[in-house]
């Protein structure tokens, strides 16, 4: 008897260690999931907003790439998330049947026992089994065996009470985890859907811009230019502050955005200097894949977000120059200690030179250019040194 109980309870702990530890990974594909829902949601609103532009441009290919890229991170997702669940659902169903195996083996047993009673009771009484002892001692013993007996049905019922509601959770279990594949499966096959469009803007968008190349080569110059002015009137700037530094010690102002302490100590956790946005532009030099005669160098990320979009400082600092440069509109030099931030493609500027900010006050908003797209530039330097901000931020938005 108390072996039956003991198995039972093992069992039962081992599932559910084993459901404990299939529930996390699949709890964790599915937050990456919906994080890649929420990055294409945002590539599809930049995109919308371009449309009226109506101009075939670099920019308007990169958020092309950047949502087939993420819609291939989807699927494949969600191709994990079904075979999660296949797994899942085979193991239901296995658990299903060694349960009905197991309670079809308990009711037999529990019926037996019934009916070894009854034949009991029908040849003899609990009466005369009781004054058929041959001593007081006997009498005693045999009382004890019918208690045991009848404790020992009551526990076998209860058990197998037990065993048929968990019989019926597991059911209920597998028949959502069937309904939830079947709703990924629609949801992978729309993706799909999707993808294959969007790959055939992109391959028209791609012919168009072959078609002028000349121009976006011109176009590349101008900005490379104004690149090369906002990179001298930096350097200008940040010698200026070099100059007088050991007089103006530069304070670590605490914020509930972030994070506390030195700029080098809190590098890859960094706040993103806005709320909403995906890197459309890498740190360094790239040579187009498509476009063979095209090549972009940039000094910092940009960083493609939602129109209207307020910048905020990645660190506490001081505000060391608010630059204009024609093109890229106006810049914010921030000082933090022997490190320097730059925010550019600024149309409105919120602060002022001199003032101290935290990572909760606004510098400016995003400036829409003339294609329609709202990028922020930005910059770390470490002195003149010019460093990937990439590796400074979040993982994540």
């Amino acid at each position: 008897m108390k072996r039956s109980v003991r198995l039972i309870l093992t069992f039962f702990l081992m599932a559910l260690i084993v459901w404990f530890a299939r529930g996390q990974n699949r709890t964790e594909l599915q937050k990456q999931r919906e994080r890649n829902e929420k990055e294409i949601a945002l590539t599809r609103q930049i995109l919308e907003q371009t449309r009226n532009q109506k101009v075939s441009s670099l920019q308007l290919l990169s958020a092309y790439k950047r949502q087939i890229s993420q819609r291939k991170i989807l699927i494949r997702r969600m191709e994990s998330e079904l075979t999660v669940l296949d797994k899942e659902i085979e193991n239901a169903r296995e658990e299903i049947s060694s349960i009905s195996k197991e309670l079809s083996s308990m009711k037999s047993e529990f019926g037996e026992l019934i009916r070894q009673g009854y034949k009991s009771q029908k040849n003899h009484s609990r009466i005369s089994f009781l004054f058929s002892s041959r001593s007081f001692n006997d009498a005693l013993k045999r009382i004890n065996y019918l208690r045991k007996l009848l404790e020992y049905r009551r526990i076998q019922l209860q058990l197998i009470l037990k065993k048929q509601e968990q019989n019926s959770a597991r059911i209920n279990a597998l028949l959502s985890k069937k309904n939830e594949k079947l709703s990924l499966i629609e949801s992978r096959e729309s993706e799909q859907e999707k993808l294959v469009s969007d790959q055939k803007k992109e391959e028209l968008l791609i012919n168009e811009l072959k078609k002028k190349e000349g121009e976006l080569v011109a176009n590349l110059r101008e900005k490379q230019a104004q690149a090369k002015q906002l990179d001298q009137l930096i350097k200008a700037a940040i010698e200026t502050e070099s100059d007088g530094s050991e007089n103006n010690p530069e304070p670590v102002i605490p914020s509930n955005r972030v994070i506390t302490g030195t700029f080098p100590g809190n590098k890859g956790r960094l706040p993103w200097p806005v709320q909403d946005g995906y890197v459309s532009e890498h740190f360094g030099v790239h040579k187009h894949t498509e476009l063979k005669n095209i090549t972009t160098q940039n000094n910092g990320i940009n960083i493609a977000t939602k129109p209207g979009a307020e910048v905020y400082p990645i660190f506490p600092g001081v505000v060391s120059a608010i630059l204009e440069v024609p093109g890229m509109k106006r810049s914010i030099l921030v000082k933090h200690d022997g490190f320097y931030t730059v925010y550019a493609n600024l149309e409105e500027v919120f602060i002022e030179r001199g003032q101290e900010v935290t990572t909760n006050d606004r510098l400016g908003r995003v400036v829409k250019n003339n294609e329609g797209f709202t990028e922020v530039h930005l910059e770390i330097w470490k002195g003149t040194d010019k460093l990937d901000p990439e590796e400074w931020l979040k993982e994540k938005l």
